[in-house]
């Protein structure tokens, strides 16, 4: 009997890498059979378990027993082999996201989506045989197929016989399919974790181009976001194409020699693991000395917001700390604006009742000359 682990609810909410990690570390290599019930989730996560799945050493096989949508049909094509039920449905769609900014961001996003859609795309076309130009049309247009429609598509390898009443069945399967689909996607945008997931699959792409072997699918797609970008020029373009005729002399010598092969693969895997590690405890290092600083009520939300801006990478350590060095600056200017104030009043630096001025004491005294400060660079 194979081992069931059962995939069900929203990928990286009820569906987490962890959990499937832990599971087929159970099952040992002894045959696994992944029960698929999902509208979809978050990307990143998806991603990982993609992985884990194809990875595994023993056959795998994906039942789709109620709805594969959105992330959850890749996840689903990680199996050896895919089986549906007759009154299954699947959706597969290009990748969506939420972002807030001006048009560099939304330049970077727009790639960034376009590069997540032909990663996912490259696995439907290796499914079905299908070109890519095809595949992204059926995303483009939020594709759903029933029951016999997703062998006929070349989805799944075989239809599991469940009922008789197709026309019923499928005008009940499709319309609860698109309403988990619709209530997935509101729940992900009104959620923190989607732009973590944004920020950490943005870092996965951007890290493909890097990181993949000579070959590999992500590498493939990698080179073709980049060869179709319309801001592409000639030079950029020759360089493009020299270097995949150098990725392609390398495929080819490397399949030619297996145990050369074999060393190149467990490169690639070390550079993988050790540069996880580093960027981890970068992170790490970077959110250390970030923290102290947005737990404060001595700094404004404008200093707080630099930092948050380089724990997420769109701003660096160094300017941020340069921002806490000019506030600290300020600070000072206003706990002495204040005590020179209390001095010309009472002629001590004391307050009424005799103690030194706390932070506080200081900045209430500075509030009526609030632009003062400001004028001197304050925050």
């Amino acid at each position: 009997m194979p081992k069931i682990i059962v995939l069900s609810g929203i990928v990286g909410w009820d569906i987490l890498a962890q959990d499937v990690r832990a599971d087929l570390k159970e099952a040992n290599g002894e045959d696994v059979v992944f029960e698929v019930n999902s509208p979809g989730g978050f990307v990143f996560e998806g991603i990982e378990i993609f992985n884990l799945i194809r990875d595994y050493k023993g056959n795998t096989e994906s039942h789709i027993v109620g709805i594969a949508a959105s992330m959850m049909t890749y996840i689903a094509l990680a199996a050896d082999k895919v089986l549906a039920r007759d009154n299954a449905a699947f959706m597969i769609h290009d990748a969506l996201t939420c972002v807030c900014g001006n048009h560099r961001d939304m330049e970077k996003a727009r790639k960034w989506l376009d590069g997540i859609s032909n990663i996912i795309a490259k696995v439907y076309v290796d499914k079905t045989g299908k070109t890519l130009n095809e595949i992204r049309a059926l995303m483009e247009e939020d594709a759903f197929l029933f029951g016999d429609e997703m062998l006929a598509e070349g989805f799944v390898d075989e239809i599991i016989p469940t009922s008789n009443d197709g026309e019923t069945d499928k005008a009940s399967a499709m319309l609860t399919a698109r309403t988990s689909v619709e209530m997935c996607v509101n729940k992900m945008r009104t959620s923190d974790a989607a732009n973590e997931d944004y920020h950490k699959a943005v870092a996965y792409v951007d890290s493909m181009s890097l990181l993949s072997a000579p070959g590999t699918a992500e590498n493939k797609i990698v080179s073709t976001v980049a060869a179709t970008d319309n801001n592409t020029t000639p030079a950029v373009a020759g360089k493009q194409k020299q270097e995949d005729k150098q990725l392609k002399i390398l495929a080819e010598l490397l399949a030619e020699n297996p145990s050369a092969k074999a060393e190149h693969d467990a490169l690639v895997v070390k550079a993988r693991t050790e540069g996880m590690t580093v960027a981890k405890d970068e992170m790490k290092e970077v959110v250390d000395r970030v923290a102290p600083i947005l737990g404060s009520p001595n700094y404004s939300e404008a200093v707080k917001a630099c930092g948050v801006k380089a724990i997420t990478g769109e701003g660096t350590v160094a300017a941020f700390e340069a921002v806490v060095v000019m506030a600290d600056e300020a600070l000072e200017k206003a706990k002495a604006l204040a005590a020179k104030e209390e001095t010309d009043e009472t002629g001590e630096t004391e307050g009424a009742s005799g103690e030194k001025l706390t932070d506080a004491q200081a900045l209430a005294k500075l509030k009526a000359k609030k632009e003062a400060v400001l004028a001197q660079g304050g925050f």
